[in-house]
């Protein structure tokens, strides 16, 4: 993510690898980990993808249409992923009941 000043909530703007899809996140705090399940592994050609954790209503997409893909876990829970449809960048995933 690179820091700027946006506007006076956003603290973070980002975007996909091809620039089509541009994000702003007004999270005061942001935790980011690595995970190391199969599908992160897969999704980062690596032994584990990076992330970070914020609330969706702290989330806005500024620019761009996402296309999107839905699993159902081993939980049973559905997982929806959402990428941009030109270059296949994930943007982010959230997980539903």
């Amino acid at each position: 993510f690179i820091s700027a000043s946006f506007d006076q909530t956003s603290h973070y703007l980002g975007g996909c690898q091809c620039g089509n899809i541009r994000y702003a996140i007004s999270a005061d705090s942001i935790v980011a980990y690595c995970c190391h399940c199969l599908d992160c592994q897969a999704k980062s050609s690596s032994a584990f993808g990076i992330s970070v954790w914020f609330s969706t209503s702290q989330f806005k997409i500024m620019q761009g249409q996402l296309a999107q893909n839905t699993f159902t876990l081993d939980s049973g829970e559905e997982k929806l992923c959402a990428f941009c449809p030109d270059c296949g960048s994930r943007i982010y995933n959230t997980v539903t009941d």
